[in-house]
This record gives structure tokens, sequence and C-alpha cells, in this order.
């Protein structure tokens, strides 16, 4: 009898095994998809136009509704829907997934799956023709979290697939605890984790005002002991071995933020992927990988970038993450000796170290490169080569370089006309015969032909058909950039529609342009040849266009930091650093808040599930402020043009002349001895003033 018993209980124990190994659930949310209201599920892609979302009333897995995503070219669709979260919660995440015809064009397409938003893992990878498939996987949220976002999905990021994917019965379960033998994902990225650190530091905007804050301080603080100790001398270090110093901080500086500070882990992880797929493809890249949108001058780079990241199997590293912001911090690094040779010429050593500081320690430069993972330094240095140039009248040379700026982002074209201006110029005050003139036009024209072929002939691709598909892939009027449209709210909004005149936003947006080349031009030719006014006219035509023009992204104001600074050098006015320093701070604020709290979408936009309005007040005091700038960079440009600051008044320094040496009995020698006697008493002459101050 006791045997029949003990028999019994181990069948029961047999039996109900299973049921503990499954942990207790509660069901969040379940959709059939059996009705046409999916309201809640949105639709979204990387090529919204070329996706097709709709619901199929008996295609689903028992006959009846289901979700269906389309895509024709190669492309990342999918279905979005937003769960309201649990902080430290297990859940479980199912769907079925049926595929018509879904692509598998290489080891990257992701094909039919379930994920989460901005990671990079996706469950599923159902590829060709498949009947309905039971996909799930186990995710946690963190210690803050309140919220994950699951796409219904067909491709991914950096991996896009054509074809048909059915999704059917779509649960989300919270669980007690994760069942036996199951595999967890974080439903956040890694970044996103702050709870080890005091709440200040929760919110990354309040990080960011308080460092415009001390930055501002700093500035001010360092302003004011140049200003009033501009003509002391002190022994030590020379000016160049100050700045080499300088640049071995601000690298290091660059070094430590690439891998500490927050960052937007899509865009550097999909730089990472281009890289190491294009050091794996070299110059077939474009054909292998779908839906690079960046041109060959930058693949080139990231090509290069790849190679070292494979060399140390980096990929997904602290150190991966290092390298692939290694081109934009050395760009940085560039830039800040170019201000250097060119300050060193007309300024002090003061001077000359203050403006190298001030764009080596720049909030903006420094969050944008080292932070963000942007490129927009490397864009920087290729348009202020070609401005250098233009000021040297090496005109081909600046040819050259737009046409290197170009085929590393189609921003470089912002700056076109200026080129244009100055060759024009030359024609008209040049005292050379018309023949010379007119070979500076077809030189410079050949220059930038050559060298933009020459960057794009190894990879064999349809360039017109790159760079036209890239302008066309964000078709509104404004794109998270803080200018005169946001202003209007107009945010994500198509620029095909409907304003004044009944013209569209992007037609105005053209016109806009268009104005603003016309004044620079009128400017530009009227003032003398002065080296400050391709530098000065740059930052006002480049200002401009971002603030008024259509399909304008956050980041496309950078250029403008460099090029006010280098003009600062030669116009030597007050008025102009203040506007930079103010320009500066907006313009990191604005990258900082775009950075941190990415805004996908408008309220009227295909997009709209990721539009935060509860954003936009603060963004719009941003965006006056940064359109504000832009006005009154032009107006100081024609202050200046027509002569108005009179005096020195508006003058920051002293102008540095090379002290004549008379001719002395005795040649070289003598001569530099009593250079070193005329130095010796000025700095007496000057240690005499400076205790009789102190007394």
């Amino acid at each position: 009898m006791q045997k029949k018993f003990l028999a019994i209980l181990l069948i029961l124990f047999i039996f109900a095994f299973p049921l503990f190994s499954y942990a207790a659930s509660k069901i969040i949310v379940s959709a059939d998809f059996n009705t046409k209201d999916n309201d809640d599920f949105v639709e979204d892609a990387y090529k919204i136009d070329e996706a097709k979302f709709y619901w199929s009333e008996n295609e689903g897995k028992d006959g009846s509704g289901c979700l269906v995503v389309e895509c024709t070219t190669e492309n990342d669709a999918r279905y979005a829907y937003t769960v309201k979260a649990k902080k430290n919660t297990y859940y479980r995440i199912s769907a079925y997934i049926k595929t018509d015809k879904v692509s598998y064009t290489d080891e990257n397409a992701k094909g039919a799956n379930l994920s989460i938003k901005d990671l990079f893992e996706v469950n599923g990878n159902i590829y060709g023709t498949q009947d309905w498939t039971y996909v799930e996987f186990y995710g946690m949220t963190g210690s803050s979290q309140t919220s994950f976002t699951v796409f219904l999905r067909l491709g991914g990021y950096g991996g896009t697939n054509t074809g048909k994917a059915y999704f059917d019965d779509f649960m989300v379960e919270e669980l007690d605890s994760l069942p036996v033998g199951a595999e967890v994902t974080a439903l956040y990225k890694e970044t996103s984790t702050k709870q080890e650190f005091p709440p200040i530091y929760t919110d990354p905007m309040k990080v960011a005002g308080l460092l415009t804050f001390f930055s501002a301080i700093v500035f001010i603080v360092y302003y004011r002991y140049v200003t009033r100790h501009e003509d002391a001398v002190h022994e030590g270090l020379s000016t160049l071995q100050k700045v080499v110093l300088l640049l071995f901080i601000g690298l290091f500086l660059r070094l430590f933020l690439s891998i500490t500070a927050p960052q937007c882990s899509i865009d550097v992880n999909l730089f990472s992927y281009w890289a190491t797929n294009a050091a794996k493809h070299n110059f077939d890249i474009y054909n292998q990988v779908q839906g690079i949108d960046y041109p060959p001058g930058y693949m080139t780079i990231l090509m290069l970038v790849g190679k070292v990241m494979n060399l140390f199997n980096a990929y997904g590293t602290l150190l991966g993450r290092m390298l692939i912001k290694m081109p934009a911090i050395l760009c940085d690094i560039a830039i800040a000796y170019i201000i250097y040779k060119l300050a060193e010429k007309k300024l002090t050593s003061k001077w000359t170290i203050f403006l190298v500081c001030a764009w080596l320690f720049n909030p903006v430069v420094l969050i944008d490169s080292a932070a963000w993972g942007q490129v927009d330094s490397v864009l920087t240095l290729a348009m202020v080569l070609c401005i250098y140039y233009i000021t040297q009248e090496k005109y081909a040379t600046a040819g050259a370089w737009l046409a290197v700026g170009v085929m590393l982002k189609p921003q470089a074209l912002f700056i076109s006309p200026i080129l244009f201006y100055a060759l024009v110029k030359n024609f008209t005050v040049s005292k050379e015969s018309v023949a010379e003139k007119l070979l500076h036009f077809v030189k410079t024209l050949c220059s930038f032909i050559v060298t933009f072929l020459l960057i794009a002939f190894p990879y064999g691709i349809n360039i017109y058909d790159l760079f036209i598909g890239t302008a066309d892939h964000y078709k509104y009027i404004t794109v998270n950039a803080l200018n005169y449209h946001f202003l209007k709210g107009n945010n994500w909004v198509r620029d095909s529609t409907p304003s004044v005149f009944g013209w569209s936003l992007f037609t105005w947006g053209m016109l806009a342009i268009v104005a603003a080349s016309v004044i620079t031009w009128v400017i530009y030719q009227i003032n003398k040849k002065e080296k400050s006014v391709p530098y000065l006219m740059s930052a006002v035509l480049v200002y401009l266009v971002v603030n008024f023009g259509p399909r304008m992204h956050e980041r496309y104001f950078f250029p403008i930091i460099a090029l006010m600074l280098i003009a600062l050098i030669y116009l030597n006015n007050k008025w102009l650093l203040y506007l930079f320093a103010v320009t500066s701070g907006v313009n990191f604020l604005i990258v900082m808040e775009i950075m941190t709290d990415l805004t996908v979408g408008g309220s009227d936009s295909k997009y709209k599930h990721f539009n935060w309005p509860d954003l936009t007040p603060f963004r719009g005091t941003l965006a006056f402020i940064n359109v504000a700038c832009s006005i009154l960079l032009l107006v100081f440009a024609v202050m200046h043009t027509m002569k108005m600051f009179k005096g020195d008044s508006h003058k920051l320094w002293k102008e540095k002349t090379e002290e004549a040496i008379e001719p002395v009995s005795g040649g070289f020698i003598e001569s530099i001895r009593m250079r070193m006697v005329r130095s010796k008493r000025s700095d007496i002459e000057e240690w005499s003033v400076d205790n009789e101050e102190k007394n």
C-alpha cells in the first residue's frame, strides 16, 4: 500500500513539474488582430514611403485577421507598440510570424522578427516563405524604466529585407520570475541605466545647464585676465609648447569622454556596423550593405577604422566605441592647430591660447565628436581648409577641398557660393589678364570634378542617386533643427505642406536659401579684399541656410563655431566674440537636448509616436535664441561692411606688429643681440610698471 502511494506521488510530481517550471504570469497586452481597430500599433520604417502596412481580414493564423508589413525594396519596416512597464520586472513577449518571400541578401539581413526599439538584438530571423512560427523572448526592465517599445518587424538596424511579414496573436506578459533555463534580454540601452548616480545626474539637461554655466564663468574669467594682462611678459613655456600641451590635454579629454559620456547608441552602433562591413567588403560596401546614406568620402574613413577594429577585435567594445569617434576627435585637434597657426601671426601669446581653448574645450565641440560620435568635425575641417585656400587665392586647391567636403557630407555645399563669390571678385578686381582670370574658373571647376570622381570612382556607384536619395530620405521642413521652422511648429512636418500663397514649405525654404545667398554675395562684393571676409560670410551663409532652409538637422549649425572663431582672429571685435560665446552655448544645449531626448516624428507625421510635446517649450526658447543669433551675425556683417565700428573701443587686443630692426654694424649676430637687448629692456619696463601698481 505504501509503495502504491509513493508511486502515485511520483507520477503526480512528474506531471506537475512542467507547471512549476513556468513562472506565474499576468497578461499585459493581448492582440489577436481579429478587428481592424489597431491604432496602438504605429507604422514606422527606415524608408516610410517605400513600405506598406495593412490589416488582412482572413490571412491570420486561424483564418482571421492579422497585421502585414510589405517591403518591395530593401527596408526596415515595423509596427511599434509601446508597453507601460514596471521597474526591474521580467516580461515575456511573443507572437506568431509568417513570411512570404522575405529576402536573405547577406548575413546581416534580419528577416521577420520581434525586437525592442533602440536595441540591435532581434528575435525570430525568419526568411523565405514560412508558415506560422511561434516566436518568444524574455526581457527585463531597468531600475528606472517605466515603458518599452516592441517592434513587429521586417528588417532591422543595419540589416534590411524585402518581402512580406504577417503577425498574429501578439502578447506581452508580466512575470514574477524568470522560467528555468530562459535567457533574458535587457529592455533598455545600457547607457540609460543611471541609478548608481545621485539624482542630479539622472537629468542630462541639468548637467548640460551646469556645464554651460561653469563654461561661461571660465570664459569670462579668462577673458578678463587676458584683457588686463595682454602685454605682461612671463618666462616659461613658449606659445607653441603651451599649445602642444593643450592639444594633448584636449585629445586625452576626448578619449576619456568617448567611453564615459552619454552617446547616441543608434548612430555609434550604425557607424560601427558600416565600418566593419566596409573593412570586409572594401569598395563594394554599397552593393553589400543596404541603407547607407553617407557618401564615399566618409565610408573610406570608416573602412580604415573598421580594419583597425577588426585587427583588435574591437567591435562592440569600449575600444571600438573610441575608434569610431577617433576621426572626428583628430579633426578637432587639427582645427585647433589651424586656429593656432592663424592666430600666432596676429595675436599675442595669451590671446592665441585663449582662442585655441575657445575651440578645443568648447562644450558643443566636445559633445558632438567625443560624446555623440558624429562626423561634423571632419566636415568642418574640410570646409575650413577650403575657405583658407580661398583667402590665399589658391582657388583650385579650395575647389579640391570643397569636393572632399561634399564627399564627406553634402552639407559642404552650403559654402560653395563663397568659392564662386571669391572667383567673381577676383575677376573684377585682379590686375591679371582676362584669360588668366577665366583660367581660375576652369582650374577650380576641374579640380572639384577630378577630386570628386577620384573619391567616388573606386566604389563604382551612381553618385547622383546616392545624393538624391539622401536628400529625399527626410522630406520634412526641419528634422530637430531648432530653427525658424521649428518656431513655427513645423518640426517633422512634410515640406510638401502648403503655406503662404499655396506654395509648399520646401519652396519657401529654397527661396530663403536663394535670398541668403544674394545677401551674402552683396556683402562679399562690397568688402575690400580682407582675409576675414570669406570666413565671416561663410558663417553668415551657413547660419542663415540652416535656420531658414528646408530639411535641416540639429547639427548642421556646427561649422559656424569654427568659422566665427577664425573670423574673429582677423576682425578683432569684442561683439563677435560675445556672439560666438552665445552661439556656442545655445548650440551645445541644442545638441545635448536632441542627443539625450532624440525626437523622431511630429504631431502630423507617420513618426508621431516618437514626438514628445512636453519638450517643445524649452526647445522653443533655444530655437528663438538660435534664430536671433543668426540674424545678429548678419547685422554684424553689415555693420562691419559699412565701417560702423569706429575707433578702438570694439577691439579686443592690440594689433601685433613686427618691430623693424635697425641696421647695426656687426652683421647678423649683432642684430640678434640688439633684439635681445630691446626685449630685455621691455621686460624691465613692464616689471617696473607692475611694481608701481602693486605699491
